[in-house]
C-alpha cells in the first residue's frame, strides 16, 4: 500500500488542459483586443455612426480585462470575460444591421465553439442558451414592428465584421488546437517517463518482497503497513495478521526496557537504530535477529513512516557461543582449557580478596611417554586414552574441584584447600597430591579391555595463592617448573614446588646461553669409548662429546643434553660430532687404520625432512668412508614415523651406513620393528647388564634379548660392562659378542687415542676370551 502511493505523480498531467486554456486564453485576448481595435479604426474613419463602435470598444477593453486575468491567473474568469465580450458585440450589432435578417447571426455559432473550447460544454450550453433568447426576442421584435430599420451602413460593415470575428475565432481555435498538441506530446512523454519510474518502482517492490532479510515498514505509531515475504515466513504470521497490528506485537516483540528506551531516543532524533533483540514467533519459538531501524522523512523532514530491517542471526549466535565455548574448553574430552583455568583461579582470587588463609592445591600432570604410546598405538587409541584419563580425574576431582586440559597429554587439577603455614600447607599438598597420584595411575580400561601397559603420570604441585599478590600465570609457572622436576625423575613421580626450582629454571636457560655461545666458541670435546670385539681386539668405538666450560671445566653430556634437547641446540650439536667423526676418520686412514665408529643421532635431527640429505653431502664435503660408520638410533625414532624412518634407513644403508638400534628393550616395542627395518646391530642397555650375573630374573631377560638378536642375525653390544664376572656371563652366551665399558676402557679425548691407541685398552683376564 506504501509503496503504491509512489505513483500518485500520474496526476500530473491533468494539469495539461488548464496550461493549454491558460496560452489559448492568453493569444486570445491579445488577438481579440487587437482586431477589435482595428475594426474599430475602420468604422471610425468610415465616418459611422458611434453605436457600430461602441461594441469593438466594448471588446477590446474586454479583451484587456481578459488579457490582466490570465497574467494573474484567473483563467476562468479571463474565459468567461472574453466569451462574453465577443457575444456581446455580436447581440449588439444584430439589431443594428437587419435583425434576424443579419449575417452577423452566423456567428453565434462560432462564439459557442469558442466558449465550448476555451470553457467546457457547460458554457457553451449557456451561450447557445442565451443566442436562442436573442433570437426569440428578435422575432418578437420584427412581428410587433417594434425593431427599427438597419443603418445605413451597417451593411457594408457586416462583411468586414463578420469575416474579422470569423478570422479571430478561428485563430483562437487553431492555436489551442496546436497548444493542445503539443502538450499532447508532451504527456505522452511524461508518462513514457512515469512507465519507466513505474517499472523501477515494481523492480523495487519485487527486491523488497523478494529480499532475504525481514522488512517491516510501519507509521509514526508503529502500525504496521508493509512486510516482506521473508518476514512472513520467519515470523509465521499471514500477512493480515501482520498489517494493522503494532510492531511492538507482531514484530519487535523481545525489546527489553532499555533497548525500547534507546530505539525511541535515537529515533526522536533523526537517527537511525540497532541493536539485536530476541524476537518470539507466531509459535513461540525465539529468534535471536540484528534489527535496525531507520526513520523515513516527507519534504518537510518529519518522520512520516519507520523502516525495521531484520537479519536472522541465531545460527550466529549459536555459532560465535560455540567459538566462545570451543576457546574455553577441549573438544576432545570436553575439559576447560587453560584460558578457561586461568579465569577460574583469577576469580578465585579476587572473591577471596587476597585472602591467603586457605589456599588451594593446584596439580599439574602430563602422561608419561604418550607420545610414544599414541604413535604405537595409533591416533584413536591415544585419543581414548586421554578421553578415560579425563573422566578419571574429573570424577577424583569432585564437586569441588576444577580439572582442565593443558596440552597435548598435560591436565591441570584444582583440589580442595590446605593450611596456610607454608610447611603445614605444603606437608597437606604433598600427601593430597600423592594419594591423588595414586589413584590416576590404576589400571585403566579401554573399550573394557584393560591396557598392557600400566599407566604413569608425572606430577608437579603448588598451593594457590602463595601470597597476596600471587597470580594465575606465576601458579601455573610455578606448577610446571616442579612437573619438570618430576619428569627428570622419571615416570610417575611427584615433586612439590619449591623456590630453589625457580633458581634450577633460570640456571637452565642460563646454561642453554652459554652451550650456544660454546659451540661457537669450539669449547666441546669429542671422545670416544673403544668397543671390545671376542679376541680382545678393538671392534670399533661410540663416540662421545664433552664440554670443556670455562669456569665449570670438563661437563658430562648429563649436564647439557637434556638442555640441548630442550631447544633447537641438538641439531647443532649431532652436527658438530657426525663432522668431527668423519674428519677423525679421515685421520685414521692417513695413519693407515681403519676403526668404526659409533655415533648418537637424536630423534630430533633423524626425523628433520633433509636428514639423508644432509648425512650425504658431509660424506661428500669430508670424504669419509660410510661403510666405517654406524648411527645410532633410539627405539622411540622408529616408532615416530616408521615409512619415514624406513625410507632414510634404505637410502643411507644403500651407501654402506650401519644402523644400530640403542638402548635395546627400553621403549615400548622393538620386536614389532626388527623385522622391518635394516637394522644391523643392537645395543643392550646397561640396566639389562648389570645385574645378570646375580639375579634369575635379570638373566633369564637378557638371554631372552640374546636369543631375540641371534634369531635375527644382528651384532650385539653390550653397554655397561663393568666387571669380569659380567663379561664372562655375555660370553657364555654368546662368544661373538662386544662388550663396552669401564672394565675395557673409559671414555677419553679423541685426540689420546690418535696418540696411542693401543694403551687405551685395559688389560683383561685371558679367561674372557
Amino acid at each position: 500500500m506504501l509503496l503504491n502511493d509512489s505513483f500518485g505523480g500520474l496526476a500530473a498531467p491533468f494539469q495539461v488542459q488548464a496550461n493549454a486554456l491558460r496560452r489559448a486564453l492568453y493569444g486570445s485576448s491579445l488577438a481579440l483586443m487587437a482586431c477589435s481595435l482595428l475594426v474599430a479604426m475602420l468604422v471610425f474613419e468610415a465616418g459611422v455612426s458611434n453605436l457600430l463602435i461602441a461594441p469593438d470598444l466594448v471588446v477590446a477593453g474586454m479583451a484587456v480585462g481578459a488579457l490582466y486575468c490570465t497574467r494573474a491567473g484567473h483563467e476562468r474568469v479571463a474565459g468567461t470575460l472574453l466569451v462574453w465580450s465577443v457575444w456581446g458585440a455580436c447581440s449588439m450589432r444584430i439589431p443594428l444591421t437587419g435583425g434576424l435578417a443579419s449575417n452577423a447571426l452566423l456567428l453565434y455559432p462560432l462564439v459557442m465553439a469558442l466558449s465550448g473550447w476555451l470553457m467546457g460544454a457547460s458554457a457553451a450550453r449557456t451561450v447557445g442558451w442565451a443566442s436562442a433568447v436573442v433570437v426569440f426576442l428578435l422575432a418578437g421584435l420584427h412581428a410587433t414592428g417594434t425593431l427599427a430599420d438597419p443603418m445605413p451602413d451597417a451593411a457594408r460593415l457586416t462583411v468586414p465584421y463578420g469575416a474579422t470575428l470569423t478570422a479571430l475565432v478561428a485563430w483562437a481555435v487553431l492555436r489551442g488546437r496546436l497548444a493542445y498538441r503539443r502538450e499532447v506530446e508532451g504527456l505522452q512523454h511524461r508518462l513514457e517517463e512515469l512507465q519507466a519510474r513505474d517499472d523501477e518502482l515494481q523492480t523495487l517492490r519485487r527486491a523488497v518482497e523478494k529480499h532475504p532479510d525481514s522488512i517491516v515498514i510501519t507509521d509514526r505509531l508503529g502500525r504496521i503497513e508493509y512486510v516482506n515475504d521473508a518476514y512472513l515466513m520467519r515470523a509465521g504470521w499471514r500477512r493480515d495478521e501482520a498489517v494493522g497490528h503494532l510492531s511492538a506485537v507482531r514484530s519487535n516483540n523481545g525489546l527489553t526496557m532499555a533497548q525500547r528506551t534507546s530505539m525511541e531516543v535515537a529515533l526522536a532524533r533523526g537517527e537511525r537504530w540497532k541493536d539485536e533483540v530476541v524476537n518470539q514467533r507466531r509459535g513461540g519459538e525465539l529468534v535471536v535477529e540484528s534489527v535496525m531501524v531507520v526513520p523515513l522523512r516527507s519534504l518537510s523532514g518529519d518522520a512520516t513512516h519507520y523502516v525495521e530491517y531484520k537479519q536472522d542471526v541465531t545460527e550466529l549466535r549459536r555459532a560465535t557461543e560455540e567459538m566462545r565455548r570451543l576457546s574455553r574448553f577441549d573438544p576432545l574430552t570436553g575439559l576447560p582449557n587453560r584460558q578457561w583455568l586461568l579465569e577460574r583461579l583469577y576469580a578465585e582470587h579476587a572473591a577471596s580478596s587476597g585472602d591467603t588463609s586457605r589456599p588451594r592445591v593446584l596439580l599439574l600432570l602430563d602422561i608419561d611417554r604418550f607420545t610414544n604410546f599414541n604413535e604405537l598405538y595409533g591416533i584413536d587409541m591415544g585419543d581414548r586414552l586421554l578421553r578415560a584419563v579425563a573422566t578419571r580425574l574429573r570424577r577424583l576431582a569432585g564437586d569441588n574441584g576444577a580439572v582442565a586440559r593443558i596440552a597435548a597429554d598435560e591436565f591441570a587439577v584444582l583440589l580442595a584447600d590446605v593450611d596456610a603455614d607454608p610447611l603445614r600447607g605444603d606437608r597437606e599438598a604433598r600427601s593430597m597430591a600423592a594419594a591423588f597420584l595414586i589413584e590416576v595411575q590404576r589400571p585403566i580400561a579401554l573399550d573394557g579391555n584393560p591396557l598392557g601397559l600400566n599407566l604413569t603420570v608425572s606430577m608437579g604441585a603448588t598451593r594457590f595463592p602463595g601470597g597476596p599478590h600471587d597470580t594465575a600465570e606465576a601458579a601455573l609457572g610455578r606448577a610446571s617448573t616442579a612437573l619438570r622436576r618430576a619428569r627428570l625423575a622419571g615416570d610417575g613421580r611427584l615433586a612439590m614446588f619449591e623456590p630453589a626450582m625457580a633458581e634450577t629454571a633460570v640456571h637452565r636457560s642460563r646454561l642453554e646461553d652459554e652451550l650456544r655461545r660454546g659451540i661457537q666458541a669450539g669449547e666441546l670435546q669429542l671422545y670416544l669409548q673403544l668397543q671390545v670385539g671376542p679376541q680382545g681386539d678393538v671392534a670399533g668405538a661410540e663416540v662421545l662429546v664433552r664440554w670443556d666450560h670455562p669456569q665449570k671445566g670438563l661437563l658430562s653430556p648429563a649436564a647439557f643434553l637434556p638442555v640441548a634437547e630442550a631447544s633447537d641446540l641438538i641439531l647443532v650439536l649431532d652436527r658438530w660430532v657426525l663432522a668431527q667423526s668423519c674428519l677423525l676418520q679421515l685421520r685414521l686412514k692417513a695413519e693407515g687404520r681403519r676403526m668404526r665408529l659409533s655415533v648418537n643421532v637424536s630423534a630430533r635431527h633423524f626425523q628433520q625432512s633433509d636428514f639423508a640429505e644432509t648425512i650425504i653431502d658431509l660424506l661428500d664435503r669430508t670424504g669419509a668412508d660410510p661403510g666405517l660408520l654406524t648411527l645410532e638410533l633410539n627405539e622411540n625414532v622408529l616408532v615416530a614415523d616408521p615409512d619415514d624412518v624406513l625410507a632414510k634407513i634404505h637410502r643411507l644403508s644403500a651407501l654402506g651406513i650401519e644402523f644400530a638400534l640403542d638402548d635395546f628393550g627400553t621403549g615400548f616395542s622393538s620386536l614389532s620393528y626388527l623385522k622391518r627395518m635394516p637394522i644391523h646391530e643392537i645395543k643392550i642397555d646397561r640396566y639389562f647388564v648389570q645385574d645378570a650375573p646375580v639375579d634369575a630374573a635379570s638373566a633369564s631377560l637378557l638371554e631372552s634379548i640374546l636369543r631375540v638378536a641371534h634369531s635375527y642375525g644382528l651384532r650385539v653390544v653390550a653397554e655397561g660392562v663393568e666387571t669380569v664376572e659380567q663379561a664372562q656371563f655375555l660370553r657364555e652366551r654368546v662368544p661373538e659378542i662386544v662388550c663396552q665399558g669401564y672394565l675395557f676402557h673409559r671414555p677419553a679425548p679423541a685426540s689420546d687415542w690418535l696418540q696411542a691407541s693401543d694403551d687405551l685398552v685395559a688389560p683383561v683376564s685371558p679367561l674372557l676370551f
